[in-house]
């Protein structure tokens, strides 16, 4: 329900502000604990294993990989290919 809101193309324009991403690190930690109703001083890499979820960082970092890996393989559409 919420996974399209860190979809959005964060590689463009907050990955190279850490601070710009923290509000959506701790809302995306907040919502992965509230869903398994657990307590806000459990660690989290239990639960994101549990629930096969990317942290942000990690979303960031692939699908920057993946328009990188696009546009050296010369696949992006044309509009963004000319840039």
């Amino acid at each position: 329900m919420i996974l399209p809101y860190f979809n959005y193309p964060r590689e463009i324009s907050d990955s190279t502000f850490e601070t710009r991403l923290q509000n959506f690190v701790v809302l995306q930690k907040t919502t992965i604990r509230l869903f398994d109703k657990a307590n806000h001083r459990e660690h989290l890499e239990q639960l994101f294993a549990k629930y096969q979820c990317l942290k942000l960082c990690e979303i960031v970092n692939l699908k920057t990989l993946i328009i990188t890996f696009q546009a050296e393989y010369n696949v992006l559409p044309v509009n963004l290919q000319k840039m």
